[in-house]
């Protein structure tokens, strides 16, 4: 059962936030888990986060961990807010969204579903220029 899902969690590295459950169809087991489940994911797909709460603590990440500079040039975070659901949507508007390293993006990833979970759902985070 452990190697299996380890198997499982191998292969899709990439999608660290979705729950699995193993199942048996001969016996039913643990089927009753699944929907229960299904209705848990649809919520946090549907969560709405204000942007007075994203901003306290993506600000506290930035405080935590700064990004990088690129040739001198610091990125600036000026604030984030959430856009839609099904699935959550983020807009990050920053100075230079080049000076954005996709493993800042996962960071900031990481810290929004450590303090809201959104269980079983992708995030999607689009960097956008201040004009």
């Amino acid at each position: 059962y452990k190697k299996l899902v380890d198997e499982v969690r191998n292969s899709l590295a990439f999608m660290t936030y979705a729950p699995i459950i193993p199942i048996s169809v001969l016996s039913g087991q643990r089927i009753d888990k699944v929907l229960e489940e299904i209705v848990e994911v649809n919520e946090f797909r549907n969560l709405r986060i204000s942007t007075g709460v994203l901003n306290d603590v993506i600000n506290k990440a930035v405080l935590m961990n700064q990004p990088r500079s690129v040739k001198g040039k610091k990125l600036k975070i000026f604030y984030v807010s959430q856009v839609s659901v099904d699935p959550p949507k983020f807009i990050m508007f920053v100075n230079n969204k080049d000076l954005m390293h996709f493993s800042y993006i996962r960071y900031i990833e990481n810290t929004i579903r450590d303090n809201f979970l959104f269980k079983g759902t992708p995030l999607m985070i689009e960097m956008k220029n201040r004009e």
